[in-house]
């Protein structure tokens, strides 16, 4: 997916992210500080506010909370499309880890377990406990079930 991106037109390709990266330029782009949530941030809905209708917002920050994320934008913009992407935009446009012999092989979470385990295992533990509250919650699977339906809408 990331690829395809990379290739497309980037006259309306933006970008929210939790790292700079240096290649893509700075009108096309949001740092975000780390914090809970952004619901109200008066930045990132002045950013939000700047995209023209219909353009493509690329979300390179960490799961679950980049999905949240895009639920939460698309009630506010749903004209926009919108990809989660996480590590794969610093993979994508240049930053580390894009020389990786694991890249695109699937495998390349055991590069990430290597260098960074307890980053790592904190990730994949956030992440199946996430699947277990959407298996066994359900608010959390009705939030799923938009998140679903958001993501094949922005197909």
């Amino acid at each position: 997916m990331a690829h395809r991106l990379l290739n497309e037109s980037s006259n309306q390709l933006y970008f929210l992210l939790a790292k700079n990266v240096e290649k893509i330029s700075v009108n096309k782009k949001l740092i975000l500080p780390f914090k809970p949530s952004f619901e109200g941030d008066p930045e990132l809905l002045g950013f939000l506010e700047y995209l023209p209708h219909g353009s493509t917002l690329v979300i390179g920050i960490s799961s679950p909370k980049q999905n949240k994320l895009a639920n939460y934008l698309y009630s506010i913009r749903p004209d926009l499309q919108f990809f989660c992407l996480g590590a794969a935009v610093q993979i994508t446009w240049g930053m580390k880890y894009a020389n990786s012999k694991l890249r695109g092989s699937g495998f390349q979470w055991i590069e990430f377990l290597l260098l960074h385990p307890l980053r790592t295992i904190e990730k994949i533990s956030n992440s199946v406990w996430e699947a277990f509250l959407i298996l066994t919650s359900r608010k959390r699977i009705m939030l799923f079930r938009r998140f679903v339906v958001i993501s094949q809408h922005s197909k």
